[in-house]
This record gives C-alpha cells, sequence and structure tokens, in this order.
C-alpha cells in the first residue's frame, strides 16, 4: 500500500507538472539553476571587477592621449577576453592610437622640415588654391586667426613671417588636438574634403626631382 499510496502521490504530481507545462526532470534542472555555487559567484564578481579596470584603462588611454598606454590597455583588454564585451572602448582606442600616431608623425616630419621649404611658400605671390586651403586650415587648427582673418594669400603670407624663422615649425610641434573644436574640425574637412592630396604628394615629388635634374645641369654647366 505504501508504495501505491506514493505511485498515486507522483502520478498526480506528474499530472500538475503537465498541466502547468513543467517535467520533474525541467523543475529538478530549474531548481539547479538558481542555486548559488560561492565559488562561481566569487569569479563572477572578480571578472566583473577586471572588465571594469580593463574598461577604465580603455578610457584614461583615450583621455590621455598616450600611444603605449593606448596599446597597452588595448592588447590587455582582448587578453583578459573583452574583446566584444568592451568592443566600443576598443574600437574607440584603436582611432585614438591611430590619430596620435600620425600626428606624431607629422610632428617629425615637421621638426625635419627645411625651413627653405617654409619660405618657398611664403615667396609664392599667386600659389594654387589647394596651397593656400591647406595653409589656412593649418592656421585654423594651430587657432591663430579666424577664417575671415585668413582669406587671402596675403594675409596668410604676413603670419608665416610673424614670430621668427621657426615659428610655424614651433607652433605645429606644440599642437594638440584636444584644443581645437568640433566646429574647426568640421570646417577643415570641409575646406580639405574635395583634394585628393596623394596626387599633389606626386606631383611634387615629380617637381622635386625637375628641380634636383635642374640643379645638376647647373653645377655641370658651371664646372
Amino acid at each position: 500500500m505504501h508504495h501505491s499510496r506514493m505511485r498515486q502521490f507522483y502520478d498526480e504530481v506528474h499530472d500538475i507538472l503537465l498541466e502547468i507545462g513543467a517535467s520533474p526532470v525541467d523543475l529538478e534542472s530549474k531548481s539547479n539553476t538558481h542555486e548559488i555555487n560561492p565559488t562561481e559567484a566569487i569569479l563572477t564578481n572578480q571578472s566583473e571587477n577586471n572588465k571594469e579596470k580593463r574598461k577604465n584603462d580603455l578610457i584614461n588611454a583615450i583621455t590621455n592621449r598616450d600611444i603605449e598606454k593606448l596599446e597597452r590597455a588595448i592588447e590587455w583588454a582582448i587578453f583578459d577576453g573583452y574583446d566584444v564585451a568592451l568592443r566600443e572602448e576598443i574600437y574607440e582606442a584603436r582611432e585614438r592610437m591611430k590619430q596620435e600616431i600620425n600626428l606624431e608623425r607629422m610632428r617629425e616630419s615637421v621638426k625635419n622640415m627645411k625651413q627653405s621649404v617654409i619660405s618657398e611658400l611664403r615667396s609664392y605671390s599667386k600659389p594654387p588654391k589647394a596651397v593656400r586651403d591647406v595653409m589656412m586650415c593649418v592656421y585654423l587648427l594651430l587657432q591663430v586667426r579666424k577664417e575671415d582673418e585668413i582669406k587671402t594669400w596675403l594675409s596668410i603670407q604676413r603670419l608665416m613671417s610673424l614670430g621668427g624663422r621657426n615659428c610655424l615649425k614651433r607652433l605645429i610641434e606644440t599642437f594638440r588636438a584636444d584644443d581645437v573644436s568640433c566646429d574647426v574640425t568640421a570646417r577643415v574637412k570641409e575646406l580639405l574634403g574635395n583634394y585628393d592630396f596623394q596626387h599633389i604628394y606626386e606631383i611634387m615629388e615629380v617637381i622635386e626631382e625637375v628641380e634636383a635634374l635642374k640643379g645638376e645641369d647647373i653645377k655641370s654647366a658651371t664646372d
């Protein structure tokens, strides 16, 4: 009788579970999922804390614009397996690192720029529009003058003559992108958006080669 009553009880419970859309196995598995494993809870908490640390490292590196910190923060975030969870922060950090690398490359180029190049630019009486627009954008980014003050090549020439021989180089070397407003960057993009600078670079290289050949011809003629 004992076993018969147990079987009847089980059947009744089984019928009730079926009515509510579950089964004894489902009920057991669901109850197990709600059990908190202390070890798992600790590991989950540590993982969340570590993720938050990696996120803060990325944000701080983005704010500080330090190439080494950016690279290290990105590497650690990916190494710890947060390339999906922190994909937005990692993407932003990579973009900022690209910007800083490009800026650093430009600063080095400016440091190595011959003063004769700036002097030659200044000597142009009527340069191509691309040259004028580029120089205007340089001074806009440096926040030396407002656009309406440097619309003519003459006004740009005057600026290039101010502050001594290396004034422009010093300004560019100390340039900080953080100081530039969104309005200025948008205007610079608008002004330079239609130019193919790769084509301009190629033309400049050809001009330099021609000038070098002319220089050799002049030297040969005087020897």
